[in-house]
């Protein structure tokens, strides 16, 4: 407040000028939104409790393709309890040389498959309580071609930084490697799984994910166990198709433990390319 005088000398008080407020524009009730895809719709939830109803959605979402997954798997092993693979299935690869790139200076080591898995192969990480029956096995993976070799770990970026060795593996003298063709099984068996197409959900299962991150087994693995304990003993492994390199060939070396195919192959390193 301040004070002025007139001509008569009368102190006159003048309020304070008011200041102008101000104002924020008014608050939009529509919050900024958080957008996922659920199984069968898009769902969105508003900024303000989105992150709770977001977690809530991406676990229901994950018990929706967990609960999808087992109901092949339930068929699947249904099916597959009650029948034995043929040998007729079985093929002779002995004269090939097979591949595999890594930073092991060991090629052979089955200890890694057996934690995380494979595609063809259950580890410790998909052990499940749904299917108590499923075991972890040992095994190795290696390629049919040197293309495979390199497109498998190719496509999870450059691989040749990390200090990777090529390796080429071949049998020792008189040594026999026999493979079970794992894409023949599985059209046969899918034939008579009304309403599942077997090839498309092992095709869907993770391509370039990392297996140890996968905590239900996938349908190419519940079809390769069944291989694994009934065939094991008159094969050395399963040959599928790869995902990377579709002309070529992957295979998945059984093994008893973890270094117990060093007495059958030989291997040395060849360059890797420039």
């Amino acid at each position: 407040m301040t004070k002025k005088r007139n001509k008569s000398g009368i102190v006159k008080k003048t309020p304070p000028k008011k200041i102008a407020k101000k104002t924020s524009p008014e608050r939009s009730s529509i919050q900024p939104e958080i957008v996922i895809a659920g199984p069968n719709s898009i769902m969105t939830f508003a900024s303000a409790a989105g992150i709770s109803n977001l977690e809530k959605s991406l676990i229901f979402r994950e018990h929706y393709i967990k609960q999808s997954d087992i109901q092949i798997c339930v068929a699947l092993e249904s099916m597959l309890t009650s029948s034995a693979p043929g040998p007729s299935y079985i093929k002779d690869i002995s004269n090939s040389r097979i591949y595999r790139i890594t930073c092991n200076s060991n090629p052979l080591d089955a200890g890694l498959t057996f934690a995380n898995g494979g595609r063809v192969n259950v580890g410790i990480s998909q052990c499940c309580s749904e299917m108590p029956n499923l075991r972890a096995s040992y095994g190795v993976y290696v390629a049919l071609e040197k293309e495979t070799a390199l497109a498998e770990v190719g496509s999870t970026g450059l691989p040749f930084a990390r200090g990777d060795l090529f390796y080429e593996i071949t049998l020792q003298k008189s040594g026999v490697l026999k493979v079970i063709d794992f894409d023949s099984v599985v059209s046969f068996i899918g034939r008579s799984l009304s309403g599942v197409n077997l090839m498309a959900a092992i095709q869907d299962s993770p391509a370039a994910a990392l297996w140890c991150l996968q905590k239900w087994p996938k349908p190419s693995q519940i079809v390769a166990e069944w291989l694994r304990v009934h065939l094991s003993s008159k094969s050395d492994g399963i040959m599928y198709r790869s995902t990377k390199n579709p002309n070529g060939y992957n295979i998945f070396l059984f093994s008893d433990g973890p270094a117990s195919l060093k007495g059958k192959f030989n291997y040395k390193t060849i360059p890797l390319p420039e």
